[in-house]
C-alpha cells in the first residue's frame, strides 16, 4: 500500500505472504517496468525508505506493537539515509561534503569514515532526522488508506500471491480475478471492453519450408543435349568450315 501511494516509487508487481527464507513471512516485488541506471534522485531514495518502513508502520497501526520482522527492512533504509548524508550530499547539514568513502568496492561495498567523531556523532543525528520523516509519511499513508488495505489484505489471505495488478483492482472496487497476466504491475492501466488489442498479440507465424524457384533459362540457350527444340525452331546446327 505504501509503495503504491507514494509517487516517485517503483511499481509493485507481486506480493506474497508464502515464507521463503527463516524470519521471513513474504515480500512485497518492486520492479521498474522499464530498464534504469543505478542513477537515482533524491525523492526515489526518500519514496524508497519510505516503502521500506511500510512494515514497522502496519504494524504500529494495525496490531499497536512491533515484532523482529522489519529488521531487514530497518537495515536497509538506515543504509540508503547513511548514504544520502555521507556520500551523496543530500543533507542539509553537511550539503556536499563527503563524510565517507568506500573501501571495499569489490567485497561487500562497504565505507568507512573520513570526518572526526564530533562530526559523525551530527551525521547520525542527520540519518536518524531522514528515517524519522519516511516512518512518519509510511505511517500516515497506512492510516488514511486502512479500509483499502483491508481488503487487500483479506485477498491476500486468500490467494497467498497476488500481482499488483489485482491489488489495484480490489482499491478501485474492480473484480481481481478478471486482471490478465501473471507479472501486472501497479502501473499497468485497466483492460476496457473494446480496447484494440495491440496487433503482436494476434500474429500467427507458420514454419514452412519455402521450396527454391527453378533457375530461369537465358534467352538463345540451346537445349541440352538429347532435348527437343521447341515446336516452330529447328535445332541448332554448328557451322561447317567452308573448303
Amino acid at each position: 500500500m505504501v509503495a503504491y501511494k507514494q509517487k516517485n516509487a517503483e511499481p509493485v508487481q507481486k506480493i506474497t505472504i508464502v515464507p521463503h527464507t527463516e524470519g521471513s513471512l513474504g515480500y512485497t516485488l518492486l520492479m521498474p517496468e522499464e530498464d534504469k541506471t543505478n542513477l537515482r534522485t533524491r525523492e526515489e531514495l526518500m519514496a524508497k525508505i519510505t516503502v521500506s518502513m511500510g512494515g514497522r508502520a502496519a504494524e504500529e497501526v494495525v496490531m499497536e506493537t512491533m515484532t523482529n520482522g522489519a529488521s531487514q527492512d530497518i537495515q536497509e533504509a538506515t543504509n540508503i539515509a547513511r548514504n544520502m548524508v555521507a556520500m551523496y550530499g543530500m543533507s542539509e547539514e553537511f550539503g556536499m561534503m563527503a563524510l565517507g568513502s568506500v573501501r571495499n568496492q569489490y567485497l561487500d561495498g562497504g565505507y568507512g569514515l573520513d570526518c572526526a567523531q564530533d562530526t559523525a556523532a551530527v551525521m547520525d543525528k542527520a540519518v536518524k532526522a531522514v528515517l524519522d520523516v519516511c516512518y512518519k509519511d509510511a505511517v500516515e499513508v497506512i492510516r488514511a488508506n486502512r479500509e483499502d488495505m483491508d481488503k487487500v489484505v483479506a485477498y491476500l489471505l486468500e490467494k497467498e500471491t497476488i500481482t499488483g495488478g489485482e491489488m489495484v483492482a480490489i482499491i478501485e472496487g474492480r473484480d481481481p480475478a478478471l486482471v490478465e497476466g501473471a507479472y501486472t504491475s501497479t502501473h499497468a492501466k485497466p483492460k476496457l471492453s473494446g480496447d484494440i488489442e495491440p496487433p503482436a498479440k494476434h500474429v500467427h507465424i507458420v514454419d514452412e519450408p519455402i521450396p527454391m524457384p527453378p533457375p530461369a533459362e537465358e534467352d538463345g540457350e540451346a537445349p541440352a543435349d538429347g532435348e527437343k527444340p521447341p515446336e516452330g525452331e529447328k535445332p541448332e546446327q554448328s557451322e561447317q568450315p567452308k573448303e
